[in-house]
């Protein structure tokens, strides 16, 4: 269950929760792409996705159909120009906020784009790991909310679609021919369920 947020330079920030075998709930990560990124915090270390950035990881006993709002905001701006973010994750129903890290990026990074998207993680199969057949992982499924920007104060709206990539397709959707993304309305809410995939909101910033 993921987030991509997009500063105005293109590099790319990142956060979510994921599951984490043998553990009750999974992790909680914070992420950030790109050269010349830094971060002294407990929960970070260099590298991104096998290259150059930060990543903030952390155990996360989330709680199911509890909501969650996860965010990344600017706190700063150091004497080079660069500029400081912080992770949270905020439980809405006890209020209690988890730092998820924090870390510094160059000053052509810019603030955020308004950009967004929202995806479900595509984990390798199991049985592509080890090439045979195993049984398929249980259907999962994520429920939300539009993400908001707040720039100067204002808040602004959505625009949002959503689409199916053609071709992706993992093991198991192979054997039973189904599209690699699901993506639903909830009726009588601004939000949409997830089964697996992509979607994308798109923001207009001033």
């Amino acid at each position: 269950m993921a987030t991509q947020v997009y500063f105005e330079s293109g590099n790319q920030a990142y956060f979510g929760i994921q599951p984490e075998t043998g553990q009750k709930g999974g992790m909680i990560l914070y992420s950030v792409f790109g050269e010349n990124i830094t971060s002294t915090h407990k929960y970070c270390k260099p590298g991104a996705d096998t290259g150059p950035g930060i990543s903030c990881h952390q155990p996360f006993e989330w709680v199911e159909n509890r909501n969650y709002t996860l965010s990344t905001t600017f706190i700063g701006t150091w004497a080079n120009g660069s500029t400081v973010w912080q992770g949270w994750c905020r439980d809405d129903v006890t209020q209690e906020k988890t730092d998820l890290g924090q870390y510094s990026v160059p000053k052509s990074y810019g603030l955020l784009s308004g950009q967004c998207s929202q995806f479900l993680e595509q984990f390798l199969h199991r049985s592509q790991v080890l090439e045979k057949p195993l049984v398929c992982t249980p259907e999962a499924g994520y429920s939300m909310w539009y993400p908001v920007f707040d720039k100067y104060g204002k808040s602004y709206t959505t625009n949002e679609y959503s689409y199916t990539p053609p071709g992706i397709f993992d093991y198991c959707e192979k054997q039973q021919g189904k599209p690699g993304t699901i993506v639903t309305a909830i009726p009588g809410q601004a939000g949409w369920n997830v089964e697996s995939g992509t979607f994308t909101p798109l923001y207009p910033v001033d």
